[in-house]
């Protein structure tokens, strides 16, 4: 389902946080889908909150000499259980186990909060209340 799809369906839920919005993932080869054409995340979703406010850090490089700041922009926590078999699902851990980014878009149907490369930087999993796995991933701007 596209998050267009997605967004006129379904006037809330889980996979949408308080504010209407919801997260999707450019799932083609190519990586040239538009917004609105993104997959949806919705399968398991059991939270999503998100901080777009800018803020600044402090980054130092790997040789230890010298420190920069990096203006940080985006960061997207998604609460999902594990449903085997969803490709969404696998392509996000996917990316949390290779460091490879993902093309994503947070958006509601006022329009796009977020678009651009995330990377999951977070994705620790443990038995969930309820049942199954729950993981708890982490998407940075990157």
């Amino acid at each position: 389902m596209t998050v267009e799809e997605a967004l006129k369906s379904f006037g809330e839920g889980e996979f949408l946080d308080e504010f209407g919005y919801i997260l999707g993932i450019d799932m083609s080869e190519n990586g040239d889908l538009a917004a609105e054409d993104f997959t949806a995340v919705t399968e398991g979703v059991c939270g999503i909150s998100a901080d777009l406010s800018p803020r600044v850090v402090i980054r130092d490089f790997v040789d230890g000499d010298r420190a920069v700041p990096v203006s940080e922009r985006a960061e997207i926590r998604l609460d999902l259980l594990l449903i085997s078999g969803d490709g969404v699902q696998e392509m996000i851990l996917d990316s949390a186990e290779k460091g490879v980014p993902l093309r994503c878009v947070y958006m509601s149907g006022g329009g796009v909060a977020f678009l651009g490369n995330m990377l999951v930087s977070a994705a620790p999993s443990a038995p969930s209340e309820i049942y199954g796995i729950m993981v708890k991933a982490v998407f940075s701007a990157c």
